[in-house]
């Protein structure tokens, strides 16, 4: 009656008969999941915005289309400009449409307005896009689309790009974008796209390392399999080539605006300006609710110099470096041990989230990534959304009260306002206790016994797939 070998190959030849209306109707899902995600940030965008970074972008705009770009750094700015050039090239592709479009170029107009929200918004599409495509070559499409739906419609990155108006979700997306290339097999060209991010998000380089030893490990030393010469000789061109792209992506973006690398006679090096960038917050915490709302006074840590002694001699500083430092050595050991698709996921959230819990200068929008694979877990493994939620949540709570006490004012934020100190405090702890249940899956992964794959993830169909996208839930019971 259907059963055994026969009654399967039946069944196997109706579902790939019916595959390609399956994957019509799937596309056709996806696409009313980003169109009503639009449509939601759309109609929310005429609902405020945060004063003075929008403030911030609409000078920046103005100075870069009235003067070169190789001076854009210079000193016609009100403050030392502490972003790269990686969004920077988005803000003058804006800037010049919006100056034909309004030929006056009132950058104060609410026209202008739009089309600063439009970037993270289309940004959140892009990301709720390749959640679709990662989830749905771990677990099929119809996780995929319940991973693109539950970020798309997640409250917390709506809120961030269509109210707040930052683009957060930009560098989120290329690193996402890179991700996606390192599940699919094709980590050197993760390269190029991890390479953008960095140029816009700076932390991200820390992902990096996890390239390389994913790269190492899955082509260069392959565990119990034969060495495969051929097939290394051409990972390590297809290697060369990504390291030569991303190399003349960099180069594209930072030597117009006088920016490039030593020995290069450039006005300044990717160093000076990552130096500006990093000191011109030096406090604690930049409002993030993270280990320092624990331990550094709650909210009165974004009034404490992080070139203070906390413990031991040591600077809160050199305390958070040291511990993010600790926190990648332990992704990076883990994935050294079991490169495979869990292992390499889980290290990416991993180093996400520590980059915005442990470090010193943190702001509260820097969640994003860790929010994007915590959404992507949680839609992988049913076990864990709740670590999904939990992590958009306590994101939502950080932005919008952040946002209460200070969106509306421009610059000279008053020393006297500040977030209620329960709420940071609460807040704080259960992302810290998030941290930590993160840390013990991954421990619990690296006591997994490593099997040998040929491929970092299995083909979507393949009888290991579910058991791979769904073992980090598994590692967490």
């Amino acid at each position: 009656m259907g059963t055994g070998p026969t009654g399967s190959r039946r069944a196997a030849e109706r579902l790939r008969a019916h595959l390609p209306g399956l994957a019509e109707a799937h596309t056709a899902w996806l696409l009313v999941i980003l169109g009503a995600g639009l449509a939601v940030r759309l109609l929310l965008g005429s609902h405020g915005v945060f004063q003075a970074d929008a403030q911030t972008f609409r000078g920046w705009a103005t100075r870069l289309v009235t003067t070169p770009l190789s001076d854009f750094y210079g000193n016609g700015t009100a403050r030392p400009v502490d972003h790269l050039p990686g969004d920077l090239w988005i803000l003058w592709g804006i800037a010049h449409l919006y100056r034909l479009i309004s030929p006056d170029a009132n950058f104060q107009s609410p026209g202008f307005l739009v089309l600063l929200k439009l970037v993270p918004g289309l940004a959140d599409l892009g990301i709720g896009a390749v959640l679709y495509l990662i989830a749905r070559h771990l677990a099929g499409p119809g996780v995929g689309l319940l991973a693109a739906a539950l970020f798309v419609f997640n409250p917390a990155p709506v809120f961030v790009s269509a109210i707040w108006g930052q683009w957060d979700s930009v560098s989120a997306l290329f690193m996402l974008v890179a991700l996606w290339l390192v599940l699919r097999g094709s980590a050197e060209w993760a390269l190029p796209a991890l390479t953008y991010a960095v140029l816009i998000k700076p932390q991200l380089a820390l992902l990096l390392p996890l390239l390389a030893i994913v790269w190492w490990r899955r082509y260069v030393q392959p565990g119990r399999r034969p060495e495969r010469g051929p097939d290394l000789a051409r990972r390590v061109r297809r290697l060369a080539l990504a390291t030569l792209a991303s190399l003349g992506l960099f180069l594209a973006l930072d030597l117009p605006f006088g920016v490039g690398l030593p020995p290069l006679p450039t006005r300044w090096t990717i160093l000076e300006r990552l130096d500006v960038a990093w000191n011109q917050e030096r406090s604690v915490s930049a409002n993030a609710f993270n280990l320092w709302g624990v331990l550094a006074h709650a909210s009165g840590s974004r009034f404490i110099d992080d070139g203070r002694v906390f413990l031991l001699g040591v600077s809160y500083q050199h305390w958070g470096e040291a511990l993010l430092a600790l926190a990648v050595a332990i992704a990076l050991v883990v994935v050294w041990r079991r490169p495979d698709a869990p292992a390499v996921l889980w290290a990416t959230l991993t180093i996400t989230l520590s980059l915005f819990m442990l470090p010193t200068r943190i702001h509260e929008r820097y969640l994003m990534p860790a929010v994007v694979l915590a959404v992507l877990v949680a839609a992988l493994a049913p076990g864990m959304r709740w670590l999904g939620v939990a992590l958009s949540l306590t994101y939502l709570v950080n932005v919008s009260v952040v946002y209460h006490v200070f969106g509306r004012q421009t610059f000279g934020f008053g020393v006297s306002a500040r977030p209620s100190d329960p709420v940071v405090l609460a807040m704080a702890a259960t992302n810290l206790f998030l941290l930590l249940v993160v840390f013990g899956v991954g421990i619990a992964l690296a006591r997994r016994p490593v099997e040998e794959v040929d491929a970092l993830a299995p083909a979507v169909g393949d009888a290991d797939a579910p058991s791979a996208a769904t073992a980090v839930g598994e590692a967490a019971v």
